[in-house]
């Protein structure tokens, strides 16, 4: 699997994410934190960042994709938007936990992801809280065979390993195990 080799990346976790005082240590003039944060063991770190991932409020994100498509929306049902957002969860927090891996999520997912996007102000204040920094989405344009896809089979076998079974993917409003996207989107969890 790629991952990242850079000597300027850093795990998620040796960083408190989300906390402005923490943040503010390479502005003061003695470089000294102005928080709890240094005490904190990593365990506590990564738990409070898994904490803020349930915490995302969706709401708004939920109600752009459920509109018709007319007014910008993809028509998904309020339960379809509610079992993707459990699962653009849990794949935020493969990609806190399994940092630096390249991860490719369902179309259900990815689409979730692109509309969390376009709303940038609340997207970013959220990438801050979780990962300290903006997570950026890169496209998948093809470099491999459509019919291999490494990113998005390692992605699935860290939800089976994780959580015992697959996200759905829909057609339609249909769920349907095992659908390959033909194109997805891909990220790193250094957040290239």
């Amino acid at each position: 699997m790629k991952t990242l080799e850079s000597p300027n990346y850093h795990r998620i976790t040796d960083v408190y994410a989300g906390c402005q005082r923490h943040r503010e240590k390479e502005n003061s003039q003695d470089g000294k934190l102005k928080c709890e944060c240094a005490t904190l063991t990593a365990e506590q770190k990564h738990l409070a960042i898994m904490a803020r991932i349930d915490a995302l409020d969706l709401t708004r994100v939920k109600k752009s994709i459920c509109l018709p498509r007319e007014r910008g929306g993809e028509e998904w049902t309020q339960e379809r938007a509610d079992v993707i957002e459990v699962w653009y969860k849990r794949w935020l927090k493969l990609i806190v936990t399994n940092h630096g891996e390249w991860l490719s999520p369902s179309r259900s997912i990815d689409l979730m992801w692109h509309i969390h996007l376009l709303d940038s102000v609340n997207y970013f204040e959220d990438c801050v809280a979780i990962f300290g920094h903006y997570f950026h989405h890169r496209l998948d344009v093809g470099d491999t065979d459509d019919s291999v896809n490494p990113f998005y089979d390692r992605t699935n076998q860290l939800f089976l390993e994780k959580y015992g079974e697959l996200p759905p993917n829909y057609v339609g409003d249909v769920p349907k195990q095992g659908y390959r996207p033909e194109r997805g989107s891909l990220c790193c969890g250094h957040g290239d």
